[in-house]
Order: structure tokens, then C-alpha cells, then sequence
């Protein structure tokens, strides 16, 4: 079998205040058209501890995102307006928000002939916002912003809202542009809400 990586993901629902262990373990199981065995198991397994908490406050994160073109050729720059709703009923701590920004022109940052733009944002309220970017991949860019603390908010009015620019590129055909935002410290009563989705049309010039 050929070198490969493969993403696995699951969710976990803590239903009383302990801790918990959840472990993943990968072996190759029996197959006789793979003869070679693997010699060191000591790295086939992952523990990551979780801590489940009896929680007096909570904050409902939504995120509403759109685009600004619903078509654009590759290359053009494309607007994506990220806002980020905390619904209450408790201020949000520690809210990170993340967009994995794909199959751009490349993966280099700046103004001139750069696959992403820059990030903007605004801060209501005196709000503490931090963004930063890196390479993902040849033609993509991470996103990742950190909000501090984030109050209870209302849509349109006085919530954060990150504008982030690009240059979209490769083949032509549908892309859809997905950012989340989640508390690290505050609990959530609904994660059903924490995405938010930008769909357009790529087009080629022939």
C-alpha cells in the first residue's frame, strides 16, 4: 500500500461532569495480498482528553456568510463578509473562527497576483479580534481569527464581521466557501449553526 493520509473525525457528547479519554487505533488487519507486517505499533493509537462539565452559562454561535460575487472569472477577486452571532444567552470566551480558503491562483498573501488578499474586520463594542493566515497546500490558505470574548450580539447590528478577499483559480464549475466558529471555553446549546456557507460559479476565459 502507498503512503496515504486519511482524515477521521467523530463526535463525542459528554453526559455527565468527568473526564473523558476517547482513543482512536489503527492496525492493518489480516490480508493475504499484503505480505510485509508492521513492525512498530507504538504510534497507531491517539488518546486526547476531553473534560465533560455541569455548565451555568452558555452562548449560541452562528455564523451567516456570503459572497459578493455569485460568478466571477478565475483570477478576479472575490469578496467573502464572514459575521459572527453570539445569540446568548451568556458571553462567548475564547471564539475561534476558521475558513480553509481553496483552489485560489496560488498560495501567496498580498496585493498584486497573490491567491488571498487580506483579512479585515470590524470590532463593535471595543471587541478584541486577531487574524492571521499560513499556507495550506499549493492554492489554498488557513484562516484562523481569535475573539477574545464575544457579548451577546444581534445580526446586522453590532456582531464582528470579518471581510476576507481572494483570487479564486483552477476549473471552472460550482465552489461553496465554508467558515465555522466555535468557543473553546463556553458551551453551545446549538452546534447545528456554527457554519456558515458562500456558494459561486468559477468561470474559465477560453
Amino acid at each position: 500500500m502507498s503512503a496515504a493520509t486519511v482524515c477521521v473525525s467523530f463526535d463525542l457528547v459528554a453526559s455527565q461532569p468527568t473526564e473523558y479519554q476517547p482513543e482512536m487505533l489503527v492496525t492493518a488487519g489480516p490480508n493475504p495480498n499484503i505480505p510485509e507486517k508492521e513492525t512498530d505499533l507504538s504510534n497507531n493509537s491517539l488518546i486526547f482528553p476531553v473534560a465533560g462539565q455541569v455548565s451555568t452559562v452558555s452562548a449560541d454561535l452562528r455564523v451567516v456568510k456570503t459572497a459578493s460575487l455569485p460568478t466571477l472569472v478565475s483570477g478576479e477577486i472575490q469578496t467573502f463578509d464572514i459575521q459572527v452571532i453570539n445569540a446568548g444567552p451568556d458571553p462567548a470566551q475564547n471564539v475561534i473562527v476558521t475558513d480553509v480558503l481553496k483552489n485560489l491562483i496560488n498560495n501567496s498573501e498580498g496585493a498584486i497576483d497573490a491567491g488571498y488578499i487580506g483579512t479585515t474586520f470590524t470590532t463593535p463594542n471595543g471587541i478584541d479580534i486577531s487574524c492571521n493566515s499560513a499556507p495550506s497546500g499549493s492554492t489554498g490558505r488557513s484562516l484562523t481569527c481569535d475573539i477574545a470574548e464575544l457579548p451577546v450580539c444581534t445580526q446586522d447590528s453590532d456582531c464582528p464581521t470579518f471581510t476576507v478577499q481572494v483570487r479564486p483559480g483552477g476549473s471552472a464549475g460550482m465552489r461553496t466557501n465554508v467558515s465555522d466558529a466555535y468557543s473553546y471555553d463556553t458551551a453551545d446549546p446549538n452546534l447545528g449553526n456554527n457554519e456558515g456557507r458562500a456558494p459561486y460559479e468559477l468561470q474559465v476565459n477560453i
